[in-house]
């Protein structure tokens, strides 16, 4: 082991007997999750009785990969006491999905879903949003006000949406829940402006795609028929045979180019 590994190590030890966490448990707790696979002590951590365990963990973000996180380190050590701080009741989301959404092979529903239903068993869920990080006192503060102490601070909070930072959607802001990714819909209403990024404005995606196919049929439609009216036309006035109407060989030839421009 290196000396910067050493002393790194030494600073953990100091801040977990703070908490009556021992360095080599600490260690095996970290190897165990994945989070320290070079320390010295992997091997040991192998023989780690996950029962004998006991440490506070809070995990800010419970959209898959903050669930995921919880299920992982429950399965490894069932007595860790684990909290998971999330603002949205639907962030369990299956994103690549959108792409059906907005091409109406799939619903909202089969995107979205209750991120209570996902949740791993004996874990504390908070709905709240994470608003402060205190490092210095183990310590984070939700917009609700409460202080919430940690032995370990896990980090799941996802991706803000920065629309400020592109010319023309500074108004949209930012965006973290679906909730308020709503506001995309409101913004571009009436524009035919969507994105298939969030699932909200993919079920958007999909309705103006119907608006242009009808439209597209209509205007066919119209097109057909102003074609048929001609061609009565023509036969009435006994001009049938006298002009030349919409074949390949005036396409070909190139003939009326200029005529049908104008």
């Amino acid at each position: 082991m290196n000396s910067t590994m050493k002393n790194e190590l030494k600073d953990i030890q100091k801040e977990l007997l703070k908490n009556g966490i021992s360095r080599r448990e600490a260690i095996k707790l970290l190897a165990a999750s994945g989070l320290l696979m070079t320390a010295s002590n992997t091997a040991q951590a192998q023989t780690l009785n996950a029962s004998s365990l006991s440490a506070k963990i809070v995990i800010v973000g419970g959209g898959l990969a903050g669930i995921a996180t919880a299920a992982r380190l429950k399965s490894l050590a069932s007595s860790l006491d684990i909290t998971i701080i999330e603002p949205n009741l639907k962030s369990a989301t299956y994103q690549p999905g959108n792409t059906f959404v907005g091409a109406g092979l799939y619903q909202k529903s089969d995107v979205l879903y209750n991120t209570v239903d996902f949740l791993p068993k004996d874990i504390t869920f908070i709905h709240d949003k994470v608003i402060d990080f205190y490092p210095e006192n183990n310590q984070v503060v939700t917009s609700q006000k409460e202080v919430i102490g940690y032995d370990f601070l896990v980090i799941c909070a996802g991706m803000v949406l920065d629309f400020e930072k592109i010319k023309g959607l500074e108004e949209l802001q930012e965006m973290y829940t679906v909730d308020e990714s709503s506001k995309i819909n409101d913004f571009f209403k009436d524009t035919m402006v969507s994105t298939v990024y969030n699932v909200n404005s993919a079920e958007q995606t999909w309705k103006n795609m119907q608006t242009v196919i009808e439209e597209a049929i209509i205007k066919q439609y119209e097109e057909r028929q102003m074609l048929w009216h001609l061609n009565h036309n023509l036969i009435e006035l006994n001009l049938k045979d006298k002009i030349a109407t919409f074949d390949k060989s005036w396409q070909e030839k190139g003939e009326y180019d200029e005529d049908l421009e104008e």
